[in-house]
């Protein structure tokens, strides 16, 4: 193998090779109410993000109404779960007594606003 094939070789193997690639995980975000699911959504992270890093990504996810959940009203009470999970994985958990989301009526979505996204992640548990 000439010099610069091996170089080549070197250098498409390198990012495998240092763990430097990132993908994307994709990321389930499920809203429960006194452990009933009322609202779902999904967003991603690149792949080594942290767990405890995770929350701000909710602020970008796009929540519908569970099958069979219904519209929900605002705002959530009770004891409001919510579980960020991977394929089947739970990876964190955050309760409350209250949570607002905002619903965008052209898409008939509900997002959460940056001061509630803070207010999950100070409860939250890995």
């Amino acid at each position: 193998m000439s010099a610069r094939r091996q170089l080549g070789v070197l250098l498409l193997a390198l990012p495998m090779l240092s763990c430097t690639h990132v993908g994307q995980r994709l990321l389930t975000v499920i809203i429960e109410v006194d452990g009933a699911a009322v609202l779902e959504g999904h967003t991603a992270v690149p792949d080594f993000t942290p767990v405890d890093q995770m929350w701000p990504a909710l602020a970008e996810a796009q929540f519908e109404p569970v099958a069979g959940a219904g519209e929900p009203s605002m705002p959530l009470t009770g004891e409001v779960t919510v579980r960020i999970q991977h394929t089947s994985t739970v990876l964190a958990t955050a309760t409350l007594e209250t949570l607002t989301l905002t619903k965008d009526p052209s898409s008939n979505t509900w997002s959460l606003s940056g001061s509630q996204v803070t207010r999950i992640e100070q409860v939250a548990t890995p």
